[in-house]
């Protein structure tokens, strides 16, 4: 019986996550050499590629939002362009069906690769090597852990293939991604890797105070199912685990979500068996008290929030974090998912002791279709941004 616990402890302790490091890099495998016309039926139709770019999907050490060791992946492009090239780390958008992460479908980081940057890419913990655990949607320490150790993984990769970078790191990221970006950040700001300290950041449209975004999506006429779904799945299952859905959403539904989000499914696809009219989706005495607690909150008074609002509002990047890298936040004035007045609190929190953030809203042109939150013509802006700054 010793013998078998020794060795049952001896072949845990040789695994190799048992042996590695956060942000070791655990394996890589080159996917694609991407010409200039290849990589245009990736990249951004605004922005036609400048160079072509080689595709490596990686694996490498980090943790979920508990603390627990896993193995996640990535991609990492690196451009056909003459050194030293700039690193850039792009963090994505929503995604639910699990075959759309980065490093199955190929996509993210084309548009960046193609304009020189080395770029990189993580498919966050629930996707890809990590495709068995349970999203970290909207929770800081997750991107952070999962952007972090990419960068550490990647350096290992770009000295074995001796690509020379230039110092620092940009962030970019939209939507989600620009939730990300900023909590990748505030990792960053917080425990700077050496060599890659951020050089700047361009968040957009992100829901950077978390009951706000709350309140827009509930208070409305209309809302979006995914998004909602997603924070209360992930949050049930990281920090309220006796938290019953069944409180926040009618019947059938809340039985519903957790199957419909467990990504098989495109989020049109999980949209499409959920109701988008707010009153049928989510429970009116929850509604009701939604908003007499936002009321008191705007009267100044702190509200005795539920367990799900509570965990809002310490996951919120405006709460105990003020960005010190230089960042720029965008947001087009007319997104209909994630209003512009998410970022204009934001920069109304930050600014008076951020000296290096700047604000950009972007308005509609008034004779063509509207920016909305699907259309917002942010990507030339902020590569354009970073470009100025080499």
């Amino acid at each position: 019986m010793k013998r078998f616990f020794f060795t049952a402890w001896l072949f845990l302790s040789l695994s190799p996550l048992a042996l590695a490091a956060r942000g070791e890099l655990m394996s890589y495998e080159p996917i694609e050499t991407f010409s200039k016309k290849a990589l245009q039926t990736k990249a951004d139709p605004d922005l036609p590629p400048r160079y072509g770019a080689t595709l490596y999907r990686i694996t490498y050490e980090s943790q979920n939002p508990l603390g627990v060791t896993n193995l996640q992946s990535g991609i990492l492009w690196i451009p056909t362009a003459p050194g030293p090239l700039p690193v850039l780390s792009l963090q994505h958008g929503t995604l639910i069906k699990k075959d759309l992460a980065p490093s199955i479908a190929f996509e993210d980081g084309a548009t960046e690769a193609g304009q020189g940057f080395v770029t990189l890419v993580s498919d966050y913990v629930g996707f890809g090597a990590s495709v068995q655990e349970t999203l970290g949607y909207l929770i800081p320490s997750a991107y952070g852990a999962s952007g972090r150790d990419l960068i550490l993984a990647s350096e290992h990769l770009l000295k074995d293939l001796e690509v020379k970078t230039e110092p620092g790191i940009f962030l970019k990221g939209y939507s989600e991604g620009g939730f990300a970006t900023l909590a990748l950040q505030k990792n960053l700001e917080a425990q700077p890797i050496p060599g890659r300290e951020v050089r700047a950041s361009a968040p957009a449209a992100g829901p950077y105070n978390l009951l706000l975004a709350a309140a827009s999506l509930l208070l409305s006429e209309t809302t979006k199912p995914t998004y909602l779904g997603q924070v209360m799945v992930s949050y049930q299952h990281y920090f309220v685990n006796e938290l019953d859905l069944s409180t926040y959403v009618n019947e059938p539904y809340a039985d519903l979500l957790p199957t419909l989000l467990k990504g098989e499914l495109t989020g049109d696809e999980v949209e499409a068996r959920l109701p988008v009219a707010t009153h049928e989706l989510i429970q009116s005495d929850y509604l009701r008290g939604f908003l007499q607690r936002i009321q008191t909150a705007g009267e100044g008074k702190v509200p005795d929030w539920d367990p799900l609002e509570a965990q809002l509002v310490s996951q919120s990047l405006t709460s105990g974090f003020v960005p010190q890298s230089l960042t720029r936040l965008y947001h087009c004035q007319d997104d209909e998912v994630v209003s512009v007045s998410a970022t204009l609190d934001a920069y109304e929190t930050w600014a008076p002791m951020s000296p290096e953030l700047s604000l950009e809203v972007i308005k509609s042109n008034p004779t063509g279709k509207g920016y909305d939150h699907d259309h917002c013509p942010v990507d030339e802006r902020t590569l354009a941004y970073f470009h100025s700054l080499r």
